[in-house]
C-alpha cells in the first residue's frame, strides 16, 4: 500500500513492517503511515499534521509549518496558501479531535474507509477494494447517469467515500468522518460593478502572473497544452514569459479532423514558442480507455480524459509540470451560464399564465403549447440542473435513474439548498450565480480530480492558473458586462491575448476541439462498444444505442464490472 494512514482505537496495533511509522496521537489512539513517500509530518505536543499532495515541488516545506499552526489556531482559511493543492490531516492533540481537509479543487482525491476499529484514509484508489460491493449506490449512480460525475462524498461502493472538493471531514475518537461543509468554495458574482474593463484586465494579469510565479515554472522543465482556443493561447504566452524553455503540445488525431490545428500553429509562430504536434492513434486508444477507467475507478464521459492520459505518459520523465487551462470559462465568461439566464428570463416572462395552464391543456398538441407549458412548470431546481445535464433521447431518459428534486439527495444540491429555490425569491443574478456554482461543481471538479490523478500518477505537476484562489476571489467583482461582453464571452482574457495575437485569430469563431469518439466506437474501441450495444439493445431498446452518451457510459460499468446495477433501476 501507498501514501495511505490508518487510525487506531485500539491500544495494540500489532507488529509494524518495516516501512510503516507509528505516532501516538492519544493515549487509545495510534496513527499509522505506510510508504509516504516525500510527504513529512509535522508532530508535536499540541497537534499533529500530515499532507498528500505537494503545493510546490516535491518534499516538505515550510509552508506546512504555517499551515499547521493556522489549523491549531482555527483559521482553515491558511489552506488555501499556494492554491490549496493539498489534503491536510491534521488532529488537534489538546481537544482529541481530528479534521481532514480535501483540497481545495480536487486535483488530489482523497478516499475513506471505516473498517472494524480502523479509519483508512489514501489519495491512492488501489488502496481499497472497490469491487468488494453486492449492490452500488444508487445516488452514486443517479449522479453519474444525469451529470457524468459524483460531485459529493458517494463512490459506487456504499462503504467507501471521497473527500469533495473544497471540504472539511471531523472525527473524534469515534472513527466516524463526518461532514462540516466547505472550508473554501467560489464565491458568487456581483451584479453591478465599477470596475473598468482595462483595471479588470490588468489585475487579472498580476494575479495569474503571480500563480505561475508561486509555481516556479522558471525553474521546471514545462509544458503547456496548446488547443488553440483563446484561454491555452493566452497560457502560452504568459507561461512563455517566465519559462523561456516552456514547449507547446498539441495533440491531433490520425482519425477525425482537426479543425483548430492551423490556430496553434499559427499562435504558437507569433509567440515563438516551441510546438510540437502529437498524434494520438487509434492504436493506443482501446488500451487507455481500460486502463484510466479502473484507475480513475468511474466511468469516463469525456474522450478527452483518455487523451490527457495518452500525453502525460507521453510526458514522464520529460516534463516536470505541464499548465493547463481549466476553469477559465467558469471563472472568465461561460456561455452555458448565458443561455440558461436566457431560458429562466423567458420563464419569468410567462410566469403570469401560470393560473390559466389548465385552459391550455386541450392546446398540447400544438408544439408551441407544449414548449410553453413546458416553460411554465419547470421549476428553478430543474432549470439549474438541466445546464448541465446529459442530453438523452425522451425515450431512453424515461428508463433512467431520476433526480428526486424534493429529496435533495444529490449532495451538490443540497450545498446549493435546489430544493428550496423557488422564482419568487431568486432573480436573474442569482439564477446565473446558482447555474454557475452547480456547473463548477459538476464540470470543473470533475476535470481537476480526472486530469490531476492522472498527472500524479506519471509524476507530473498540474499547474491551473485560471482557478487560482486569488483569481477566482478577484473575478467574483465581473459583473455580466466583463463576464460576458458584448459580442465574445471571456473579454478580459481576449484582451489580453491582444497584447501577443492578432484581433482576427483572438475573435474568429472557434471549431472547438472535437474528439473523434463516433469513430473510436467504430474502430479502437468496436469490441466494448458491440457489448455495450447489445446490453442497451436488450434492456433499452434499438433507439438507445444512438444515444453515444450513454454508450460511454455502459462500457465504462461494463470495464468496472458493475454494469449490471443499472437493471436494478429500469422503469423503477
Amino acid at each position: 500500500m501507498k501514501n495511505y494512514f490508518a487510525i487506531n482505537i485500539s491500544e495494540n496495533l500489532g507488529e509494524l513492517k518495516a516501512e510503516e511509522v507509528e505516532y501516538s496521537l492519544t493515549d487509545k489512539l495510534s496513527l499509522k503511515l505506510d510508504s509516504c513517500g516525500s510527504c513529512e509530518v509535522i508532530d508535536n505536543n499540541d497537534f499533529f499534521y500530515f499532507r498528500f499532495g505537494v503545493p510546490s515541488g516535491k518534499g516538505f516545506s515550510p509552508i506546512d509549518i504555517k499551515i499547521a499552526e493556522g489549523l491549531l489556531n482555527g483559521h482553515s482559511e491558511i489552506l488555501t496558501t499556494n492554491s490549496g493543492y493539498l489534503v491536510v490531516f491534521f488532529f488537534n492533540k489538546i481537544t482529541a479531535k481530528g479534521s481532514i481537509y480535501a483540497d481545495r479543487i480536487g486535483i488530489h482525491k482523497t478516499y475513506f474507509q471505516c473498517i472494524k476499529d480502523y479509519l483508512l484514509i489514501s489519495n491512492q484508489s488501489d488502496n481499497f477494494n472497490f469491487s468488494a460491493v453486492e449492490v452500488i449506490d444508487k445516488d452514486w449512480l443517479t449522479e453519474m447517469v444525469n451529470f457524468k460525475i459524483c460531485a459529493g462524498s458517494n463512490t459506487y461502493n456504499p462503504s467507501l467515500k471521497q473527500l469533495p472538493a473544497g471540504h472539511l471531514y471531523n472525527f473524534d475518537s469515534t472513527l466516524k468522518p463526518s461532514s462540516a461543509g466547505f472550508y473554501w468554495e467560489v464565491s458568487d458574482r456581483v451584479p453591478h460593478s465599477n470596475i473598468s474593463l482595462k483595471e479588470a484586465t490588468e489585475q487579472s494579469l498580476k494575479l495569474i502572473n503571480n500563480h505561475l510565479s508561486g509555481a516556479q515554472i522558471q525553474d521546471k522543465k514545462v509544458a503547456v497544452l496548446l488547443s488553440g482556443g483563446v484561454d491555452s493561447s493566452l497560457l502560452a504566452a504568459l507561461t512563455k514569459e517566465h519559462n523561456n524553455n516552456v514547449i507547446a503540445i498539441t495533440p491531433v488525431f490520425t482519425s477525425g479532423e482537426n479543425p483548430e490545428l492551423e490556430a496553434a500553429i499559427a499562435m504558437a509562430k507569433s509567440i515563438n514558442i516551441e510546438h510540437q504536434i502529437v498524434e494520438i492513434s487509434d492504436e493506443v486508444i482501446s488500451n487507455e480507455f481500460s486502463k484510466t477507467v479502473n484507475f480513475l475507478k468511474q466511468p469516463i464521459r469525456s474522450p478527452q480524459t483518455i487523451i490527457f492520459s495518452i500525453l502525460m505518459r507521453e510526458f514522464k520523465d520529460k516534463f516536470d509540470a505541464v499548465v493547463f487551462g481549466e476553469g477559465a470559462d467558469m471563472i472568465f465568461g461561460y456561455h452555458a451560464v448565458l443561455q440558461a439566464a436566457k431560458r429562466y428570463e423567458k420563464h419569468c416572462k410567462v410566469a403570469f399564465i401560470k393560473p390559466f395552464t389548465q385552459l391550455l391543456q386541450p392546446f398540447k398538441s400544438i408544439n408551441s403549447v407544449t414548449k410553453l407549458l413546458s416553460l411554465i412548470g419547470e421549476p428553478v431546481a430543474n432549470q439549474v440542473t438541466n445546464s448541465w445535464a446529459i442530453e438523452y433521447s425522451p425515450s431512453l431518459k424515461e428508463q433512467l435513474p431520476k433526480i428526486d428534486i424534493a429529496s435533495n439527495k444529490i449532495e451538490v444540491m443540497q450545498w446549493l439548498n435546489l430544493s428550496k429555490q423557488n422564482y419568487k425569491n431568486l432573480d436573474l443574478t442569482g439564477f446565473k450565480n446558482l447555474v454557475r456554482r452547480f456547473i463548477i461543481q459538476e464540470s470543473c471538479m470533475y476535470h481537476f480530480y480526472s486530469m490531476g490523478a492522472i498527472a500524479n500518477r506519471e509524476g507530473i505537476e498540474l499547474i491551473c492558473p485560471f482557478f487560482d484562489a486569488e483569481v477566482v476571489k478577484y473575478a467574483s467583482n465581473f459583473d455580466d458586462k466583463l463576464y460576458f461582453g458584448d459580442e465574445f464571452t471571456k473579454p478580459i482574457l481576449r484582451k489580453l491575448s491582444e497584447k501577443f495575437y492578432k484581433k482576427e485569430i483572438i475573435y474568429a469563431k472557434k471549431k472547438g476541439f472535437p474528439v473523434p469518439h463516433k469513430s473510436w466506437l467504430n474502430g479502437p474501441l468496436k469490441e466494448p462498444a458491440t457489448q455495450a450495444k447489445e446490453f442497451i439493445t436488450n434492456h433499452y431498446g434499438n433507439e438507445a444505442i444512438e444515444d453515444n452518451e450513454f454508450v460511454w457510459l455502459v462500457m465504462a460499468l461494463q470495464e468496472l464490472n458493475i454494469v449490471d446495477s443499472l437493471k436494478i433501476y429500469i422503469n423503477e
